[in-house]
């Protein structure tokens, strides 16, 4: 996975639904850090019913 994502400005809003889970845990837990750190602050970020968030360390709010 490349270091930089190239996005200029934050996200309000982030869809991703049924992607990770294809992914390993180190891999999933850098994609969704760098989604986290894009994410303007009290924004959404939204995973698939099968992906979960249990025993990453990101600053999130989770909502269910």
């Amino acid at each position: 996975m490349d270091d930089a994502f190239g996005f200029r400005d934050a996200f309000d809003l982030v869809f991703c639904r049924h992607v990770i889970i294809y992914f390993d845990r180190p891999t999933q837990e850098r994609l969704l850090s760098k989604l986290v750190d894009n994410l303007e602050s009290g924004c959404y970020l939204f995973l698939g019913h099968s992906e979960t968030l249990l025993g990453l360390n990101l600053p999130l709010c989770v909502n269910v």
